[in-house]
């Protein structure tokens, strides 16, 4: 039986930013802060969607709630 290991594709710190609708510098100060799940890959920081998304829903994201 063949198991076949399924790769979910790595975002750019431009598409990440994205998704979380974050300027781009601000992801990238978190990730140099270890604020926020990532990989540094040479000179870049990559992103899994899944990975971010759990963050976002977990309760140690340490972002401070809008104030309405």
């Amino acid at each position: 039986m063949s198991t076949q290991t399924v790769f979910e594709p790595l975002l750019t710190a431009d598409e990440a930013s994205q998704h979380l609708r974050i300027h781009v510098k601000t992801l990238q100060k978190m990730a140099r802060e270890e604020r926020v799940p990532c990989v540094r890959m040479g000179k870049y920081w990559l992103f899994r969607l899944s990975a971010l998304d759990a963050w976002i829903n977990g309760k140690d994201n340490h972002l401070q709630p809008a104030v309405a």
